[in-house]
């Protein structure tokens, strides 16, 4: 049976002096009985926490309770019971174990402040060190935002937006009135925008809403810029106490109320929106352990996230470093002995949290019965923990092994004329792994199932312009050798047409002179390189040779050449190789990346993503008869998965603006932009079909992804919004759908190569 904590820790605070004195004659006079004095050590330790902690200011750490040893720098002193200091000071804490024989039980709170905007400004991630840790600053002293004791404040001079990113067009957070006083934090490279704290929000303001005095001498705060202690790393020791009501030593993180939270733990992003545990293992693994609401780790903005649950755990492997080093796996319930390890965690003195931590209680439910045999009891609602989906595949990106030749293939076929298919392509794992299926019926159909892969990843489908076929990529030959197949778009046949140890991956199908043509990245050479296959005769042909990167290509409409991004100048850039003449040129040529180039259908135009100054993506376009080159969209926060809708009067993207991602629109003439999903669900990947303003993309309103289409007309701000039509709607994850422009880029998502 479990017990329960909370309802002790108020007598014990009420007696905080009393137990300090008596502990010591009273653990001597019990001797070795543990089962009365490790209570009396945890109630102590926490009535102490409560004490020694209470009101802890924003951007700090307190010593808690036992022995903390800590790294400071300055004349920070941090080195008993009740001392505080800045984060700003701190380089690292390590706590000690509980120890009975010590009358020791390591316990400090930080206070960690969070780069995310439209939170209250009076509200930190909680951080509670648990007997045996150590944690360090992650974050670089080049980005890292360091507060002053006391932040400057400034007088609105007229009524301002605060908003979620420093642009005119990111989301509103909430109007500042006029003589409104905001605590400045800083100000962005341009010199525009101040990220400041108003009417108990965080968020940017413009400068001139403010009377700029003293603007000069603030710091400069980019995308990159991250608070003290909002990336760290850690270990915990594995070392189970003689006591067995003593919890194992781990790190306890609670978001703000209300708010979910981003920090990076190891190298690893986790967003959570209550109370987490994590922990080292002494496999080398960090693990992450769901106590209320939900978190979820992976890339930075990637659809296929692992997501934890109350009462769940994932974990991953570290290196020698002590950084992530591999996927998440190892998805479990935890068991009931395990999560009773944690009961006396449930006294942790409210005071000195977001919220109450509530361990989950696993329920055995008879197998007899028609309820699933294993429900979690949280706080709210019980629920039935299910399995997370297969990670979406990632072929491996490393260089510097040469290819070879294999034996191989193929009967050499030509592609017809163009059409507009009603059908599109999509990736789903309903088989069990993850396949090419086609979304809409066509004459003589043998299978939906256009790559039929078993046990194998089939994955970035290209049409040809005949919609007879469908080119892909797939490692059914070898989990690390992934190559080219082709499949026919009625399901009939696959077939294989590169030959290659190397990776060879993100083919796109050419249209016009290039119909028969697709062009592909392979690191065959060491190295990543562009090269094209003609269908119709087999030749195989490269087209770069250089020892940089080059990736990311587009066809030009008419079949003449590509675009595509290089590094070979030290940034990414975007280039133009002219099949005729062979002549390369270089389009972009500046000191920031420049990404995936997209060109309008009808060849006229070319849209591209730029790194500004700040760190997030702008579109930018070019009009190729002129030259002109202008910035097309800066919202303040990275716009991805540009395309032209077929009419080339707006070009769709996607970005995450206000909180979670959605599907936009902006004409390229009058600048106007229209969020086209608008809603509060995950809505992503772009594209469009043929001849058709209508926006197909993938979209979790149900919870899971499944392919949707909207019409984003009329462009227009204020609406009106026409409602979304589902697509998809079966018990398997669908996503990465596609039919124009040919290449499908969704599932890259921003990823080079």
């Amino acid at each position: 049976m479990r017990v329960r904590y909370r309802s002790v820790i108020y007598f014990a605070l009420g007696l905080i002096g009393l137990l300090a004195l008596i502990a010591p004659a009273a653990f001597a006079q019990v001797g070795n009985d543990t089962g009365s004095l490790c209570p009396a050590l945890i109630n102590l330790a926490l009535a102490q926490v409560s004490n020694n902690c209470a009101n802890l200011g924003d951007n700090s750490a307190c010593y808690g309770y036992g022995d903390i040893a800590a790294v400071t720098e300055g004349d920070s002193l941090f080195s008993q019971p009740a001392d505080r200091a800045t984060l700003n000071s701190i380089a690292s804490l390590r706590s000690n174990p509980f120890n009975l024989d010590a009358n020791s039980w390591g316990v400090a709170l930080l206070n960690v402040r969070t780069s995310t905007t439209g939170t209250s400004v009076t509200e930190n991630v909680k951080m509670v060190l648990i007997g045996d840790v150590e944690i360090e600053n992650a974050v670089a002293p080049e980005v890292m935002i360091t507060l002053p004791n006391e932040v400057p404040t400034l007088t609105t001079s007229n009524v301002s937006m605060l908003r979620l990113a420093p642009s005119a067009n990111a989301g509103g957070i909430v109007n500042v009135a006029q003589g409104s006083q905001v605590s400045v934090i800083g100000i962005s490279p341009d010199g525009e925008w101040l990220r400041v704290g108003a009417q108990n929000s965080s968020g940017w303001l413009s400068v001139d809403a403010v009377e700029g005095v003293g603007l000069e001498n603030l710091p400069i705060i980019s995308a990159d810029s991250r608070f003290p202690m909002e990336s760290f790393n850690f270990s915990t020791g594995t070392e189970v106490s003689s006591c067995v009501d003593a919890p194992p030593s781990l790190l306890i993180l609670q978001a703000p109320n209300g708010a979910p939270a981003t920090i990076e733990a190891n190298g690893a992003q986790i967003t959570f929106t209550n109370t987490i545990f994590l922990r080292t293992t002494a496999d080398s693994e960090m693990e992450i352990i769901g106590v209320t609401g939900d978190a979820t780790v992976g890339a930075l903005g990637a659809s296929m996230a692992t997501t934890i649950r109350a009462g769940v755990s994932v974990t991953a492997p570290l290196n020698a470093q002590g950084r992530i080093a591999g996927e998440w796996s190892n998805w479990r319930v935890l068991s009931p002995s395990e999560l009773d390890s944690f009961a006396s965690l449930e006294a942790l003195p409210e005071n000195v949290l977001n919220a109450p931590v509530a361990i989950p209680a696993v329920l055995q439910i008879s197998p007899v019965t028609d309820v699933p045999p294993v429900v979690i009891n949280t706080p709210t609602p019980p629920f039935v923990p299910t399995p997370p989906p297969e990670d979406f595949p990632r072929p491996p990106l490393t260089v510097g092994v040469p290819g070879v030749d294999l034996p191989g293939s193929f009967p050499p076929f030509t592609i017809g004329g163009e059409v507009c298919p009603d059908w599109i392509a999509y990736h789903t794992d309903r088989t069990g792994d993850w396949e090419v299926f086609r979304l809409g019926g066509i004459l003589n159909s043998v299978s939906e199932n256009l790559s039929q892969g078993r046990a194998a990843a089939d994955i970035q489908p290209s049409r040809s312009q005949d919609a007879e076929y469908i080119v892909f990529t797939s490692n059914r030959d070898g989990l690390t050798n992934w190559e080219l197949y082709v499949g026919r778009a009625d399901g009939s046949e696959q077939f294989r047409i590169t030959f290659n140890t190397g990776v060879d991956i993100n083919p796109v199908w050419g249209e016009g002179a290039a119909a028969n043509k697709i062009v592909f990245e392979s690191n065959r050479d060491a190295n990543w390189e562009l090269y094209v296959l003609d269908v119709s005769t087999g030749e195989l042909t490269r087209l770069t040779d250089d020892p940089a990167n080059d990736v990311n290509a587009a066809w030009k409409p008419d079949g003449s050449g590509i675009y595509f991004t290089s590094d070979r100048d030290g940034e990414y850039e975007v280039y133009e190789l002219d099949f005729e003449t062979g002549e390369l040129t270089q389009l972009t040529d500046n000191n920031t990346p420049d990404v995936q180039p997209a060109p309008s259908n009808d060849g006229t135009m070319l849209a591209w993503l730029q790194l500004n100054d700040f760190g997030v993506y702008d579109l930018w376009l070019r009009d190729l008869t002129t030259g002109e080159t202008r910035m097309l969209l800066d919202l303040g926060t990275d716009i991805n998965l540009s395309s032209f809708a077929p009419s080339d009067r707006f070009i769709a993207f996607e970005s995450n603006l206000d909180g979670d991602f959605d599907v936009f629109a902006i004409e390229v003439e009058s600048l106007a932009l229209k969020d086209a999903t608008n809603n509060t669900f995950n809505d992503r990947a772009p594209s469009f079909r043929c001849n058709s303003d209508i926006i197909i993309y993938q979209s979790d309103t149900r919870g899971q992804w499944d392919i949707f289409q909207v019409d984003p007309n009329p462009i227009n701000p204020e609406g009106p919004f026409q409602a979304p039509e589902a697509l998809t709607e079966t018990e398997s994850t669908e996503l990465y759908a596609m039919n124009l422009p040919s290449d499908e880029n969704g599932s890259r998502e921003g990823r080079l190569p």
